[in-house]
């Protein structure tokens, strides 16, 4: 399977998405910390959070009509050259340093902006998965394409954190500009030579508000299944997610060096598990216990203050609940027909963003008001219901 992937003649575009995923990985580590460092608020923690995925809430009402009618490789070409002028302004923000009031706004107006991107991105990915290959193999070469890019994820969490722990952090923005500018060149050349083999409508249809797809949810068990299911495993990846900064102060070692282990470890556990879920048990054990196996270990870090437990224990939260949204990932292209797909998926984007923002700014508000272990309690309990709710919808339902 690795073989025939690495035969087509459209490997050149996995390259591109294997790069997008490092270098937005590699952008996000950085600027988190920097925002903490600059202002070592919670609430500008919390407005990066909203930021990234407040747009991937909102586009259920703006691209799911016409995602359907956008030439996936032109789009590419122009996201890649929109994301480095964003980044560039990134860089110039933090090197000019303004009144934090209007810090703050600048750097969210563009991470509004890249987040936008960042949707179109993941849409594309899909829909030219779906065409690319067909559907006796298409899922396995999802799972590998999908896996690849946990791994590329990694590197780039590792490269941010190394420009970290080297007090260079504004040259990793400088790094991200230029693989902007390589994806741009590689983007333009395919979608010059391979614009041919996707159908698309060149005339976009006026906004108008579809209330039978949403009247449809109700009635496809399958799809309200991925939706619901989707809510848990990115809502509560965020949640753990968020608080990584302030598990900082419980750690005795310099600060940007216990974010930067802090953030690596989670980040490889969760490129872990994705690297080894085109095995079938392995994949049907992630998505039908995550939550269960979860909610057991987030107990186990109520009762413990321990440092390196915390970590190992976190990060294996964590990387089991990136593979449950690889699997959701995968069984939204699985169901979807290519006519809807785009559809679809930002369909699940949008709710499991919504996830996201909600449970970041419930982990946030838990650690400045509460202990760390009614954060970990919490995210426990609700793991625990959701197991209990997926397995009555499955199985009684």
């Amino acid at each position: 399977m690795i073989k025939n992937l690495l035969k087509t003649k459209h490997i050149n575009y996995q390259i591109i998405n294997i790069l997008i995923s490092l270098i937005e990985c590699t952008q996000n580590t950085i600027l988190v910390w920097l925002v903490y460092r600059y202002t070592y608020s919670s609430f500008a923690i919390s407005l990066i959070n909203f930021s990234n995925y407040f747009p991937m809430v909102i586009s259920i009402f703006t691209f799911i009509y016409i995602v359907d009618n956008i030439n996936p490789l032109y789009q590419n070409y122009i996201n890649n050259l929109l994301s480095f002028l964003i980044s560039l302004l990134i860089f110039l923000l933090f090197l000019f340093k303004p009144k934090i009031n209007i810090f703050l706004l600048l750097i969210f107006i563009l991470q509004i902006s890249f987040s936008f991107i960042r949707t179109l991105n993941k849409t594309n990915f899909n829909k030219i998965t779906k065409i690319l290959f067909k559907k006796k193999e298409r899922n396995k070469i999802l799972k590998i394409s999908l896996s690849i890019i946990q791994v590329s994820q990694t590197l780039g969490n590792l490269i941010g954190n190394l420009f970290i722990l080297n007090n260079i952090p504004l040259f990793g923005f400088i790094f991200t500009c230029l693989i902007y500018i390589i994806n741009s060149f590689i983007s333009y050349i395919l979608w010059k030579k391979y614009n041919n083999i996707f159908i698309f409508k060149k005339k976009y249809k006026k906004f108008k508000l579809n209330l039978n797809l949403f009247k449809s949810l109700f009635k496809n068990k399958k799809l309200l299944n991925i939706l619901i299911f989707s809510i848990p495993s990115s809502g509560l990846f965020q949640y753990l997610m968020a608080i990584l900064p302030f598990l900082t102060k419980i750690i005795k070692l310099k600060s940007h060096y216990s974010y930067s282990i802090l953030n690596f470890f989670c980040t490889l556990f969760s490129s872990i598990v994705g690297f080894i879920l085109y095995k079938n048990f392995i994949f049907n054990l992630i998505k039908n216990y995550t939550f269960l196996i979860c909610s057991i270990l987030l107990y186990i870090l109520v009762l413990s203050k321990n440092f390196f437990l915390i970590l190992i224990i976190n990060s294996i939260c964590l990387g089991i609940l990136a593979g449950h949204i690889i699997c959701m990932q995968i069984e939204i292209n699985k169901f979807s027909s290519y006519k809807n797909l785009g559809k679809y998926t930002i369909l699940r984007n949008s709710i499991s963003s919504f996830s996201k923002i909600l449970f970041s700014l419930l982990s946030i508000y838990f650690v400045n008001n509460f202990s760390l272990s009614f954060v970990y309690f919490f995210g426990s309990i609700v793991l625990f219901i959701f197991q209990f709710l997926y397995y009555l919808f499955n199985y009684f339902l």
